[in-house]
This record gives structure tokens, sequence and C-alpha cells, in this order.
């Protein structure tokens, strides 16, 4: 009898940094400019760090039989573009995923789009397709702040619907 189970799948966990993919190997961290997989489930879990609170969306993705846990902040721009643009897609099927910083005028964005049979999905919403909850303007010590509380719930619950268990519930047990 083993006192450790040494046959237990191998899981890569992915961060994203800098707009590069992040897996740390055991020895240094490599990344990535893109990575791909079919994602088939999304949790959410509270985190902490510094004394600041946030929620991370940990994606499940499998690429050729090994799999691949991308842990990304729902409070950043990195999860509601990805949400926006995985809308569009199949989720049954193989998707790309390339996460990319870009800055106009100063401002930085945080973006994850998404390829889908060899084309790069449009986003879902946008500026002739609106639907996404407003943000909320806040004024705080004189600067504005925009509350985007309500557009991460919105897709929180899409995600928690797009994965959810299809399986039917079983009501009768087996012995």
């Amino acid at each position: 009898m083993k006192a450790f189970e040494t046959n237990r799948e191998k899981i890569h966990w992915i961060r994203i940094k800098e707009g590069q993919l992040c897996y740390w190997n055991g020895e240094k961290e490599l990344t990535f400019a893109e990575m791909q997989g079919i994602i088939t489930a999304v949790n959410f879990k509270d985190e902490e760090y510094q004394g600041r609170k946030y929620v991370e969306a940990i994606f499940t993705l499998y690429f050729e039989s090994e799999k691949y846990l991308l842990s990304v902040n729902t409070g950043s721009g990195y999860f509601r573009s990805f949400c926006n643009y995985l809308a569009n897609a199949d989720l049954k099927k193989p998707i790309l995923l390339r996460p990319k910083i870009t800055e106009k005028e100063g401002k930085k964005s945080y973006s994850i789009f998404v390829q889908q049979a060899g084309k790069w999905l449009k986003a879902h919403f946008n500026k002739d397709n609106p639907g996404l909850p407003e943000l909320v303007v806040l004024e705080v010590a004189g600067k504005k702040i925009y509350d985007n509380t309500a557009q991460i719930e919105y897709w929180k619950y899409w995600l928690i619907d797009a994965f959810k268990d299809d399986q039917p519930e079983i009501d009768d047990l087996p012995f």
C-alpha cells in the first residue's frame, strides 16, 4: 500500500502577468503569448492579497489530455474582455486565447482575445450591441470612479450558467 498516490493528474497553474501567460515549472517562471484548449469548467474563489480582497475566476482548460487552471481576477479588464469574447464562442470547441495590454493616451487597457477555428472572435457586447449593465459613476475625493460591479456579476452568472453541469440529477442511489 502506498502512503501517497503518485498517479495523479498533473495540473498546470497559469496566471496572467504583464500581458503574458505565466507558468511556474518548479525551477523558473515561463511566459507565453498564447494558449489553447477546451474550457470545461469555471469556479470562483475568494482571495486576499496584502489586505485587499478579491474574487478569482479559475478556468479549467484541457489541451492534449493536460489540465490547465487559468486564474483571472474578476475585477480586471482581462476577465471582462475574456468573457465578452467567450460569449461569441462555441464553448464545446477548442479556443486559443491571447492576453494583451494596449496603451492609449497614457491609459492601459487589459484584454484577452479569443480565436476559434482560425478566426478571432468579435466582442459580444459593443457600441452596436449594448446590453451589459451600465457602469455606475461615483465621485470620490473629486475624481470620477467607474464601478463595474454589476458587469462583473453579470459575467459571473453568465459563466456559471454556461458551464453548469448538464448531467441529469440522480434521484435514486444505486444501493
